[in-house]
């Protein structure tokens, strides 16, 4: 693919993350729900997905309840589903790498403090590497698995990805509001433009409506904490559903067994 070159830094950072990917990451970090909950006072958002954050030159910043987590060039973070953390602005100099799930495909993206580069890799083996991250307790394994996701920039895999504003918005406030019982109105809202065109873009985008994308992501992230030993209730109020009842109908809707029954997939 074609190089990405940033203007604020004296290389293409198709380089770094080859050479990344060649030497293989310093160091994996995990960030899982439970180390991180819901910070009282500081600004910060969960995932419904997991997501690999890499430093590629300079400092990368991720902060959660319990401080600081800095990245240096060659080191990774998984974020966890369900996971509360805050990404800070990027240092002048700094660059750095994001991959996560944005089905039907992977996203993935090069920043600095200047420049934002998008791309969509395919969703397999994107998914499976990136669960595999979470749940991997070798180091060296999860070194492994973080250099397969990087290797997979180089398979003439990759292609850059143009998100309108109205669209970047609407995802910004799906990721944003993830932990609570947020509507396709407010999503819709969130676009800046009406929301007739809002919805034509996020379904020709997704290749499906806003209901169900967010359902399915309250659901994902249902999961993880039910996953994580959460009640049923509890995982309802952490994960944006109005009670347990409200998550009760959507579970046995989308899986036809209530989540008291699902299968333990961990």
């Amino acid at each position: 693919m074609t190089e990405l070159q940033f203007k604020r830094n004296p290389f293409t950072v198709m380089q770094l993350a080859e050479a990344l990917h060649r030497d293989g990451p310093a160091s994996v970090q995990v960030l899982t729900a439970r180390m991180a909950p819901r910070p009282g006072h500081r600004e910060a958002h969960l995932h419904s997905v997991p997501t690999l954050v890499v430093c590629l030159a300079g400092m990368v910043r991720i902060t959660s309840v319990h401080g600081d987590i800095d990245l240096t060039a060659g080191n990774c973070l998984v974020i966890a589903p369900g996971a509360w953390h805050h990404h800070t602005p990027v240092r002048p100099g700094s660059v750095g790498f994001g991959q996560g799930l944005m089905e039907p495909y992977s996203d993935a993206e090069f920043y600095d403090d200047d420049q934002l580069s998008l791309l969509r890799l395919p969703i397999e083996p994107s998914r499976t590497l990136l669960r595999r991250l979470v749940a991997e307790a070798d180091p060296v394994l999860r070194c492994e698995a973080a250099g397969q996701l990087l290797g997979q920039l180089f398979g003439h895999t990759a292609i850059p990805d143009t998100m309108v504003p109205a669209l970047r918005r609407m995802t910004a406030f799906i990721w944003g509001n993830l932990h609570r019982p947020a509507t396709a109105a407010d999503v819709l809202a969130a676009s800046g433009i009406s929301p007739r065109q809002a919805y034509r873009v996020f379904k020709d985008h997704f290749g499906k409506t806003p209901k169900q994308v967010l359902l399915h992501a309250h659901l994902q992230l249902a999961e993880e904490f039910l996953n994580e030993g959460y009640t049923v209730g509890a995982a309802a109020a952490a994960s944006g559903f109005s009670g347990r009842a409200d998550l009760t109908r959507a579970w046995r809707r989308a899986h036809g067994a209530p989540p008291t029954e699902r299968d333990e997939r961990r």
